[in-house]
């Protein structure tokens, strides 16, 4: 029942809209890749590629989803010198690992 409303959800999100349904790929293939879900690359490249993306647009949209993605890494990491500089680090006690 949760999965048939899933696919009824997607269904309806990646049906012609304001964005047609190749540029819909490309976004979904892009958020697929980042979000390591394997079968969504595989699902959306497929798609994506039927509505008309060519090898490079594929790859444009993964390059461009990875430099987004590797900024918000880079933005995170600066949390190591907060935690390294705060006075609440000391206070705060995780346990091994």
């Amino acid at each position: 029942n949760l999965l048939k409303a899933f696919n009824d959800f997607q269904g309806r999100n990646m049906s012609p809209g304001t964005l047609d349904i190749k540029t819909k790929e490309l976004i979904a293939l892009a958020v697929a890749h980042v979000t390591g879900s394997q079968s969504g690359i595989i699902k959306h490249t497929l798609e994506a590629n039927k509505a008309g993306a060519n090898e490079i647009e594929l790859l444009e949209a993964i390059f461009t989803a990875s430099a987004v993605y590797a900024r918000a890494i880079i933005d995170r990491s600066a949390a190591i010198f907060e935690a390294l500089n705060s006075s609440e680090a000391e206070e705060l006690s995780f346990g091994p690992g």
